[in-house]
């Protein structure tokens, strides 16, 4: 169950992470086209702009799950 739990963090603080930090760098650093997506993007549309929010998105998101799974390894003891 703990490892469902770890999961299922980690997709939502990875998304979250990477919104947040794409929504400040596309409002730091606009585009000059069409608007683009904020967040994860791995198609043909990625930009550069993404590039902070994913990689951020999935470093908090694997410290959130190992923390998760720590916490729940502690309280089985």
């Amino acid at each position: 169950m703990r490892y469902l739990v770890a999961v299922v963090g980690f997709v939502f603080v990875w998304f979250g992470v990477a919104l947040i930090v794409g929504a400040v760098v596309v409002g730091m650093f606009p585009p000059e086209g069409p608007t683009t997506f904020v967040g994860i993007n791995f198609g043909n549309y990625a930009d550069w702009r993404n590039v902070p929010g994913t990689t951020l998105g999935l470093l908090a998101g694997l410290a959130s799950a190992r923390a998760s799974l720590e916490h729940g390894r502690k309280r089985d003891e």
